[in-house]
């Protein structure tokens, strides 16, 4: 992505919210690098932030203390470190070393619920935390996409109410990333299903309003690149 794919009433849009929020798929590399844009764009303009990632929020402590040059990081310890689901990889301990570069802080914010719904209330409240004691840092949000929309939703047969929900209305922009083509990781090496009326070769990075009104916009991307998880151990295979 670069800024021309922001025209200037989304800039000033984006600039106008507190909350920037990023749908996922879980596992994708290319995930990560549109995280990176979003925080250049603040910081490229002075603008103080922080950013917010859906892992334990155990963790936090530590990666901070990495950040900011106190401490190494001892990733190999974490129970975390062996998730299958494509939210942490070798990938993402490098964008880590990014974040420090940049001297960005980090807020985990994935905890414990009775259920879904007790879970994302829980996330949403981390993450509206860091807003009351910052109130003049932006907040980029990365969290699967079912967390990032903005209302409730049906899913077989029950409501759910997601993280992004939460968040004050009038401070928060959602954007979905979706993949018209390529892998991601979760559990195993999963292929994105290709609209077979979509001809790829005319296919550019762009920034759509959204038709689902969950979201707010969506950025399309040509083609996603599976993670390279850290631990083997929990992985399940695919079936045949």
């Amino acid at each position: 992505m670069s800024r021309t794919h922001f025209n200037v009433g989304l800039q000033k849009e984006i600039l106008s919210k507190d909350f920037i929020i990023l749908g996922e798929t879980h596992g994708i590399k290319e995930n990560l690098d549109i995280t990176k844009f979003f925080l250049k764009f603040f910081i490229d303009q002075n603008i103080s932030i922080f950013f917010a990632i859906e892992w334990p929020i155990n963790l936090e402590i530590e990666i901070n203390d990495y950040l900011l040059k106190k401490s190494s990081l001892n990733w190999k310890r974490w129970v975390f470190s062996r998730s299958p689901d494509g939210r942490i990889s070798k990938e993402h301990l490098k964008f880590l070393g990014w974040l420090k570069k940049k001297q960005i802080p980090i807020k985990c914010f994935d905890d414990n619920g009775k259920n879904w719904n007790d879970r994302d209330k829980k996330m949403a409240k981390n993450i509206t935390d860091i807003h009351t004691k910052n109130k003049k840092s932006k907040i980029i949000i990365l969290l699967g996409n079912l967390h990032a929309k903005k209302h409730f939703f049906d899913l077989n047969g029950k409501i759910f109410r997601p993280t992004a929900s939460y968040l004050p209305k009038n401070k928060t922009i959602s954007f979905k990333i979706n993949y018209l083509s390529g892998q991601y990781f979760n559990m195993f090496i999963k292929k994105i299903e290709l609209n077979k009326k979509i001809n790829l070769k005319n296919i550019k990075t762009k920034v759509i309003k959204s038709k689902n009104s969950v979201y707010d916009y969506e950025i399309i991307l040509k083609k996603a690149t599976p993670v390279n998880i850290l631990s083997k151990r929990n992985m399940i295979k695919a079936e045949n």
